[in-house]
């Protein structure tokens, strides 16, 4: 219900923008009118084309909207970040961005079943080293269940300790697996960082440098390596532009803070 609801709230959304593009551009004015008719692919096409030729923070935004009529929606929010950053002040874009990062949690939710939004909860229910801890008992436990099948007399108890070992053995493969999961998605993401606040980019790591751009609340930043030499305060990142810049550590945060 929740995802009808904010797929209604965008729509409402693109009516009220009602993809207005630049008159003296012919090929956005077309894709334009390919939208309007429901022809989302060609519109989109249209739009690429233009885009490779020149970069226009209204052409990213009008694009998110056709990937997001498309159903792809994890391309759409490339887009509108294009468009944020090509043009900060723009309401739109502001608007619709926190709608589809909620949307592509609900495409989590939704498309890929409950098994697997259940299985998402459980592995992410507890840290790294828990994960490790529990591996490592279930296994123990299980090796000393089965040196105690052979020392059980009693068929009854010799039963029990191989359909325990088995099921112990069972949940140390699990452990390790949602372990293994973790650490996947940790090195995935560990160089993304989510600006916090409002803040400057520079060119150099001191205040004094030249200002390179605006970052705001929201904008996803690459993290570089810093060199030996930079002070503890700073991070080198990377723009959307591929540009290297110079941030304060204090107004950033990693989307993985490390696996504990």
């Amino acid at each position: 219900m929740k995802r009808i609801y904010i797929s209604l709230i965008l729509s409402y959304l693109l009516i009220l923008s009602n993809f207005k593009l630049e008159a003296q551009q012919d090929s956005t004015s077309n894709a334009g009118i390919l939208f309007h008719r429901s022809n989302y692919s060609s519109a989109t096409k249209v739009l690429e084309k233009q885009l490779d030729v020149e970069n226009n923070a209204l052409d990213y935004y009008n694009l998110a909207l056709c990937y997001n009529k498309l159903g792809n929606t994890y391309r759409a929010i490339l887009a509108i970040e294009r468009s944020q950053y090509l043009d900060p002040y723009n309401p739109k874009t502001r608007e619709v961005l926190p709608l589809l990062y909620e949307k592509s949690k609900g495409l989590c939710r939704y498309e890929r079943g409950i098994m697997l939004s259940l299985a998402d909860k459980i592995i992410y229910s507890l840290y790294a080293s828990s994960w490790k801890i529990l591996a490592l008992g279930s296994f123990i436990l299980s090796m000393l269940l089965i040196i105690a099948y052979f020392y059980f007399k009693s068929s009854k108890y010799q039963r029990m300790a191989f359909y325990s070992s088995i099921l112990l053995a069972l949940s140390s493969v699990f452990c390790n697996l949602a372990l293994a999961h973790q650490y996947y998605y940790h090195k995935e993401v560990e160089h993304i960082a989510i600006v916090t606040k409002e803040c400057k980019a520079y060119s150099d790591a001191y205040k004094g440098s030249k200002m390179l751009t605006k970052l705001y609340e929201g904008n996803r930043l690459s993290l570089e390596e810093n060199p030996p030499e930079l002070e503890e305060s700073w991070q080198m990142v990377k723009l959307p532009n591929e540009q290297i810049a110079y941030v304060q550590k204090s107004v950033i945060t990693s989307v993985v803070e490390g696996l504990k």
